[in-house]
């Protein structure tokens, strides 16, 4: 079967399960709970099925230990992304993912925050079935997006990924 070179997959993940305080008091630094840190284990084995030629993640506490227990199971660069730390607006992410899609190999991973990826996906998904869907921590939905055009409402919702019985 040919791989049709014209789309990537964009997988959309929400840090894992956190603490809600932190010893500093700062929203930024609440830490990944064990259940966020399975759930971070489980996305990274079904993640690394999608061959994922580069991981974006936001730097804050929970999303940054997410991601590297997801990076365990990836053999592709990463870095932090200054637009997916919370209270920026999804456009940002989209003109990111726009700079990235040419180069990101089979797909595009992206760890952040609600209520950003939830906007992101709304904007970017034509499919009704991702607009208003509420993003639970821990879980990843799989979009397929093109290489080239608009992004806006050109991709479509294929899969959600969370651990089973969280």
């Amino acid at each position: 079967m040919a791989i049709d070179e014209s789309i990537f997959t964009l997988v959309v993940a929400r840090h894992g399960k956190a603490n809600q305080d932190s010893t500093t008091g700062r929203d930024e630094d609440r830490e990944l709970l064990e259940r966020g840190e399975r759930q971070a284990r489980y996305l990274g084995a079904a993640i690394a099925e999608r061959r994922p030629g580069l991981l974006l993640t936001s730097d804050l506490v929970r999303a940054a230990q997410t991601s590297g227990v997801i990076m365990e199971s990836l053999s592709c660069p990463w870095r932090f992304e200054p637009s997916l730390r919370t209270g920026h607006d999804a456009a940002e992410v989209v003109r990111v993912i726009a700079s990235e899609r040419a180069t990101c190999g089979a797909a595009l991973v992206l760890v952040g925050h609600n209520p950003q990826l939830e906007q992101l996906l709304g904007v970017l998904c034509a499919d009704r079935s991702m607009r208003g869907h509420q993003m639970r921590t821990g879980e990843a939905v799989l979009v397929r997006a093109p290489r080239a055009g608009t992004l806006m409402r050109a991709c479509e919702g294929l899969d959600r990924l969370r651990l089973e019985g969280d």
